[in-house]
């Protein structure tokens, strides 16, 4: 942390109310003038009624002039505040901003800047959780941290809802990063009888400004463009502009644009990948799986959209398509006579700040009467940080429906034993990242052994995904793992295959 920035910023909080006094009076002096200017109008109407000679019409008629002008300043002064000013924080709004930016590019010619644009990745959860009063809260405790912590020649802007842009003096890189690690400080302090629930997070895009007489616009889209690039990733990030940024979001409008078409003209599909009874060998259950077959590219895998569709919450629309395609397939297995197999189905962090997500998955589940214990649904270890009183809620809510929970890819992320002891959880897979160098690694062996010894202590079942190697799954046998998953006993495959491999034949 810069012993100088942060020393600058304490004394400039020290005088947080000295700053606020200052506000009031010129507010007032400004209240106070316009107040004398209606005086000597109604004076100087006075001098008009009363006044016999004409000398007094003169002097009347020059104070109601000076009155007039003088009103007419203040009140063009009252109207350029409230057209520059943001209503909710008081600070500039970005019209403003542009006017500024533009002045300080033509007048500091020598000077270097960076432009950054930031927004606050679980403000949703602030309104949900708190409503939009403690929001507003929030937003103008940001604005008030700004403005007593920015230096002279640097100034911020509201842009709308959570989302402010910056201009600051340039240094380097670290340095930038340092100031906004104290920003980040310093907004969660103000947030601090929130703080025992979560952090608020942010995402900040950077831009350093090389080309002065660059278009304003355009120097702030490339800030906005940095920012879009991290947004959503759920922990505090700083991207600075650079040529692959440019060609990451060029390629993120593409699969953008496209994304709602190919949801309603059935370009999603869905994919099966069965998983086996490691003891038995035989198959006992599937993951299912999102393919994108698009009609010019072919197959599109999931790492190449999913973690967009994450930032842009369409993720959401995505897992509701792939339970009701698996609820509609079970329900025609069903209706045939056949006995459908327990589906796994991962589900993103953004439910479990929505209200209505129990309930959507209910009537899913209700549309095809299909027996909940049949359905998995899967979610990731590093989920439970978001806010995990809220998710334990939600989990023993979906667990009483009849419906398993399974925490996927276990041991990427930073467990907390604590969390397997409290939420009731029916299955624990193991990350595949465990089986690298399994039977090599004997830190590794003694690791996944002691997992799958607590596991069962909690009466969970084991399953270990990504398993390729005969050695891998003979290991994952010897010390009591339940099921597997991987490319050594199958690949993922259209509902079609899976169906016609393992029921009609």
């Amino acid at each position: 942390m810069s012993y100088f920035y942060k020393n600058k910023f304490i004394s400039k909080l020290n005088i947080f109310e000295k700053r606020d006094l200052e506000k009031d009076t010129e507010e007032f002096k400004l209240t106070n003038d316009i107040g004398v200017s209606n005086i000597i109008f109604i004076l100087s109407l006075l001098l008009i009624i009363m006044g016999s000679s004409n000398l007094c019409k003169i002097i009347a008629t020059i104070g109601i002039l000076f009155a007039f002008i003088f009103i007419l300043k203040k009140e063009k002064k009252i109207i350029e505040n409230i057209k520059f000013t943001d209503d909710l924080t008081g600070a500039k709004n970005l019209k403003k901003f542009k006017i500024d930016l533009k002045e300080i590019l033509k007048t500091h010619k020598k000077s270097d800047f960076t432009i950054i644009q930031f927004d606050i990745d679980n403000f949703k959860y602030v309104n949900d959780i708190f409503g939009y009063e403690e929001g507003n809260k929030t937003l103008k405790n940001i604005a008030k941290v700004l403005k007593f912590s920015l230096a002279d020649n640097e100034f911020f802007a509201r842009i709308d809802s959570d989302r402010f842009i910056i201009l600051m003096n340039y240094k380097n890189d670290s340095d930038i990063i340092i100031k906004l690690e104290y920003l980040i400080y310093k907004f969660n302090r103000y947030n601090k009888d929130k703080s025992k629930i979560f952090n608020l997070i942010f995402s900040f895009g950077i831009y350093k400004i090389l080309d002065k007489d660059n278009n304003i616009e355009n120097i702030i889209d490339l800030a906005n463009i940095s920012r879009k690039t991290i947004k959503g990733l759920y922990k505090n990030q700083y991207a600075f502009y650079n040529n692959e940024i440019r060609e990451q979001v060029f390629i993120e409008n593409e699969i953008e644009n496209s994304m709602y078409y190919a949801l309603e003209n059935k370009e999603f599909e869905v994919y099966l990948q069965p998983k086996y009874d490691l003891q038995k060998t035989q198959m006992v259950g599937a993951e299912a799986l999102i393919r994108w077959i698009h009609p010019k590219k072919g197959l599109i895998l999931p790492n190449d959209f999913i973690p967009l569709f994450e930032k842009n919450g369409f993720v959401i629309n995505i897992d509701f398509f792939v339970l009701e395609e698996v609820c509609k397939k079970m329900s025609e297995w069903i209706d045939k006579g056949l006995n459908p197999v327990v589906i796994s189905i991962n589900q993103s962090r953004l439910h479990i700040n929505n209200h209505n997500y129990i309930e959507m998955v209910k009537s899913i589940i209700n549309k095809y009467n299909i027996p909940p214990e049949l359905i998995e649904l899967e979610i990731t270890e590093n989920i439970f940080f978001d806010n995990i009183n809220l998710l334990i809620d939600v989990v023993e809510e979906l667990h009483n429906i009849g419906i398993r929970i399974s925490m996927d890819d276990f041991g990427s992320g930073y467990s907390s034993l604590n969390l397997l002891n409290n939420i009731p959880l029916d299955v624990l897979k193991i990350d595949k990242s465990f089986l690298k160098d399994i039977t090599e690694n004997e830190r590794s062996k003694i690791v996944i052994t002691k997992v799958i010894e607590m596991a069962k202590c909690l009466k969970m079942t084991v399953i270990s995904e990504g398993v390729e190697t005969e050695k891998q799954a003979e290991f994952l046998r010897g010390i009591g793992c339940d099921m597997v998953q991987g490319f050594l006993f199958d690949r993922p495959m259209p509902i079609e295959e899976f169906e016609k491999k393992f029921f009609l034949t």
